[in-house]
């Protein structure tokens, strides 16, 4: 690949186009990737801006860790017996329980795929 520069003010910058994808929305698990990157792997996170794959990178984990959230979330109910019907029985017990999956998968995830 060969670099072209522009002088301003004395100072040559280097020509990059932006080949990253400027679609897509940074939830919770997109943005702590970014964040712990930022401040953990600052050469990697530099890279990849320099690279244009940063977005790629932070929604292409974002989806995975919002899967991974889910299904972990499905087996720890099944395997508890948690089910809808108790939904509608004691709403309170079941909004209880499944606030404990997902808080106990968030740290899952976290651990997985974030920090990483």
């Amino acid at each position: 690949m060969e670099l072209t520069y522009t002088e301003k003010d004395g100072i040559l910058y280097p020509d990059i186009e932006a080949t990253e994808p400027t679609t897509g929305e940074l939830r919770e698990y997109g943005r702590m990737r970014r964040r712990y990157l930022e401040e953990h792997e600052a050469y990697r996170y530099s890279t990849m801006i320099v690279e244009g794959t940063l977005l790629a990178h932070l929604l292409e984990t974002q989806e995975r860790a919002e899967e991974l959230e889910e299904q972990l979330i499905r087996s720890m109910a099944k395997a508890d017996g948690t089910t809808e019907q108790m939904k509608n029985t004691d709403p309170l017990e079941w909004a209880g329980l499944m606030n404990n999956y997902r808080h106990c998968a968030m740290e899952i995830v976290a651990k997985e795929l974030i920090f990483r």
